[in-house]
């Protein structure tokens, strides 16, 4: 994955929500319960080949509010 460290603007979310998830931001997710969040700009699921973010959400849509899990 590569991830890019931002500081968000949104307070309150809970950490690995997801707060942007477009072509031209990437993906952004709250970390620390909304304190600081990463940008990804590349995802690779497991067995498959890295995606940049665009290409990644093309085939597998995540939607802003939904929270990536450990699993």
């Amino acid at each position: 994955v590569d991830e890019q460290l931002i500081n968000p603007q949104i307070t309150g979310a809970q950490s690995g929500q997801i707060l942007v998830a477009n072509a031209e931001q990437g993906i952004i997710v709250a970390c620390d319960n909304g304190q600081s969040a990463i940008r990804l700009l590349e995802l690779q699921k497991p067995g498959g080949k890295r995606l940049a973010v665009a290409d990644f959400l093309k085939g597998f849509p995540v939607a802003v509010g939904e929270i990536f899990a450990q699993g």
